[in-house]
């Protein structure tokens, strides 16, 4: 008897590009907690990778992801390994660039998924919901991952009505970045690698870092007089002498692949 294919893969691009892909498209990329522990494996190896520079989350089928399977432990807690909750706290809070790929149907804990990235990408066909109280319960904790993505005001009416949010519409509320026809995608990923690649990864890690502290602290004189203690720290750290140089050297950086 054959083994069943795996329901997360991993691909080791050129250049430092770690594409995982959900890849159970006969229930629409809908999360098990198989999946969810590949996705918590795959996404941890990414951030110990030194070599890792960009991390692509996208899927395989007709969807992107259907949010849960309802008729797995995965929604209901009762199995040991990560929950939906601790994959996305992995994602948000990684150092690494993460850019989410989606089409077709992005819904629920798949919003949340893609909402933890810190870039999405949507072709013209993918569509976004809230859908969980149709089936009579709150999204719960996930709320604080679409937060990160949906502004409050319009997050409140798509949370309480369930409705679908186009791609059009995504990216007039910021959910999406860009919008494009599904033949163009792929060339709009490799623009957006590109401009990543470009940056000093410790420079990115540390940009993301200061972005959480900024969201979580007061605005106050001695918030900013740490941040900027850091910032003299940082700008004479290897990589940034190395990208001062490459600017008055008119050559790439020693990081660009």
């Amino acid at each position: 008897m054959s083994a069943s294919p795996p329901k997360v893969t991993v691909e080791n691009r050129p250049r430092g590009v770690v594409t995982v892909t959900l890849s159970r498209p006969e229930k629409s990329n809908a999360l098990d907690r198989e999946m969810l522990g590949l996705l918590a494996g795959a996404i941890a190896e990414a951030e110990r990778d030194s070599a890792t520079r960009v991390l692509v989350l996208r899927a395989a089928g007709k969807h992107f992801c259907a949010g849960a399977d309802l008729s797995s432990s995965a929604s209901d807690g009762s199995a040991s390994g990560p929950t939906i909750v601790d994959v996305c706290m992995l994602l948000s809070r990684s150092t690494k660039p993460s850019i989410a790929v989606v089409h077709g149907a992005c819904i629920g804990g798949g919003l949340a998924l893609a909402a933890c990235c810190d870039i999405l990408l949507a072709a013209s066909d993918a569509f976004f919901t809230i859908p969980e109280v149709r089936l009579g319960f709150a999204p719960g904790p996930l709320t604080a991952f679409f937060m990160q993505a949906i502004p409050p005001r319009a997050l409140r009416r798509y949370l309480i009505s369930g409705e679908r949010i186009p791609a059009d519409r995504a990216l007039m509320l910021g959910l999406a970045h860009e919008v494009a026809a599904q033949e163009k995608i792929e060339a709009t990923l490799d623009a957006v690698v590109e401009a990543l690649l470009q940056g000093g990864p410790g420079a990115i890690g540390d940009g993301k870092r200061i972005l959480r502290e900024c969201e979580d602290l007061p605005l106050t004189r001695q918030t900013l007089d740490r941040l900027g203690a850091d910032f003299d720290r940082r700008i004479r750290s290897p990589e940034a002498l190395e990208g001062l140089a490459s600017m008055r050297e008119k050559r790439r950086p020693k990081w660009y692949p």
